[in-house]
């Protein structure tokens, strides 16, 4: 609901004591009474708050991929749940539950629940993702090669010095941390939905001329997030790497994560071509919007 409505979105100011490229998505749940996912385990951080009506939460021990679940289902619905304490949440009170502890939550009467989650990849999907990050970018050239190849004493032994030649060949690439912070910037951000454009620009003197003294506003849906190295700044948006080596580049970069706003004189004061860049680029690609008022029919 964060992607869509902006009074739900601005839920997430509360949670800035967490990196933002960690947040995943806020969702409501609307159940009748007695409505009930069942007992369950999330692999992540929820923040479990009480919009409307009452849930009474049970919260029980922590769970992982060996306790019993129900079968023919995709969520983690355990078969067997034992409850160590019990709650009733009412409008505005909120559960916060860690990663792999159980809970089963059930309306008392008509209710509305909202949950803040938090992204967490699998250790699965960090190792396929960045490895796959990586063998695009490597060219067919590189190969494995043994110089100091010896005469086996068995032909068919792949010994110790075959292996060592293979983990200089991973580590050579893993501990490339320039590229592991652009994948990682690249996945973190990357947005559940595509980010609808509300108009393209073609120049900054069109952008500036149409959209005088108008903010410019994070889209909802967008996720940035920055990466700081010697000489320059990498901003990460919507799963997109752009580099800034200008410090006003780089100075917008880290006010838009910090604040998702730039009030209409940050923006228009700014000379740097590289910079103006930057902000015509996001707008394009639907990362950040002027915040034109809502035309009212007479």
């Amino acid at each position: 609901m964060d992607h869509w409505v902006p009074d739900v979105h601005s839920l997430l100011d509360y949670f800035d004591f967490l990196p933002s490229w960690q947040l995943e998505d806020i969702m409501i749940s609307y159940a009748i009474d007695g409505g009930s996912v069942g007992p369950h385990y999330d692999h992540f951080d929820v923040f479990l708050i009480q919009a409307e009506g009452q849930r009474r939460w049970q919260v029980g021990p922590v769970y992982d991929a060996t306790s019993p679940k129900l079968e023919d289902t995709d969520l983690h619905i355990l078969s067997e749940f034992e409850v160590l304490q019990d709650y009733v949440l009412e409008p505005g009170d909120m559960l916060y539950l860690p990663p792999g502890i159980g809970h089963h939550g059930a309306a008392e009467g008509e209710c509305m629940t909202i949950s803040v989650g938090f992204r967490a990849p699998s250790h699965r999907e960090i190792l396929m993702q960045f490895t796959d990050f990586i063998a695009d970018r490597l060219p067919e050239s590189l190969r494995y090669s043994d110089p100091d190849q010896t005469l086996p004493e068995q032909k068919g032994e792949i010994d110790e010095k075959a292996l060592d030649r293979l983990q200089k060949i991973l580590k050579t690439h893993i501990e490339d941390r320039s590229m592991l912070a652009e994948w990682f910037g690249e996945m973190m951000t990357q947005p559940k939905h595509e980010q609808p454009l509300e108009e393209h620009w073609q120049s900054w003197e069109a952008l500036k001329e149409e959209a005088e003294g108008i903010d410019l506003v994070l889209n909802e849906g967008s996720r940035l997030a920055f990466r700081q190295e010697k000489n320059h700044l990498t901003l990460f948006a919507d799963g997109e790497a752009y580099e800034c080596q200008s410090a006003d580049a780089a100075n917008l970069a880290q006010q838009m994560c910090q604040h998702s706003q730039l009030a209409s004189d940050q923006w228009h004061s700014v000379v740097d071509n590289e910079a103006r860049e930057l902000l015509l680029r996001l707008i394009n690609a639907g990362c950040i919007y002027p915040l034109f008022e809502a035309e009212t029919e007479d």
